[in-house]
């Protein structure tokens, strides 16, 4: 049976129509589907990669600023027990006020370096540590062991016994 001669420019006229993807085979079609799936997939994972990396990143950041922070405030902490001590000594005069000044003395040091090494990466944190070791420095050497170092001198020439109020008699020397 033959067609009619308008059904066969009809066909012709659909395959023109049609192009390259209706005029190629089955197998092509799944291959090139199946290739533009991969492509897909691999920009997704390419996308998921690049997102699970950068939230690695912020996550030690934040892990480096909490260390940071725990050692600022153990700083912080040191100081108070500096300022504690010397206070309580003065008020007192009794030495065992001194445990937290002289236990602070003794950890400063290393508290401060850790300080320093865990802002040496920021230039503007390890400026401010630098600043707040100058100033702990300061405090020690301008006004407390100075005046621990005085009280403890005049302790040993105070009168003994308390006077009738209950208060400490000692007064500084005149000049």
């Amino acid at each position: 049976m033959s067609m009619p001669p308008s059904a066969t420019g009809a066909a012709a006229n659909n395959e023109e129509r049609g192009g390259w993807w209706a005029r190629s085979g089955l197998v092509t079609r799944i291959v090139m589907s199946a290739a533009l799936v991969g492509l897909g997939l691999a920009v997704v994972f390419l996308i998921l990669f690049l997102a699970i990396t950068g939230l690695r990143q912020r996550s030690l950041e934040a892990r480096r600023s909490q260390q940071v922070i725990a050692s600022a405030n153990q700083l912080q902490t040191l100081v108070v027990d500096l300022e504690t001590g010397v206070r309580g000594f003065a008020i007192t005069h009794q030495r065992r006020y001194l445990a937290p000044w002289t236990r602070a003395q003794k950890s400063y040091p290393d508290a401060i370096q850790q300080l320093l090494a865990l802002t040496a990466d920021n230039s503007m944190q390890h400026e401010r540590a630098l600043a707040i070791q100058r100033s702990i420095n300061d405090y020690l050497k301008n006004y407390s062991q100075p005046l621990v170092s005085f009280m403890l001198r005049m302790r040993t020439r105070r009168p003994s016994g308390p006077s009738s109020s209950g208060v400490s008699a000692w007064a500084p020397p005149s000049c």
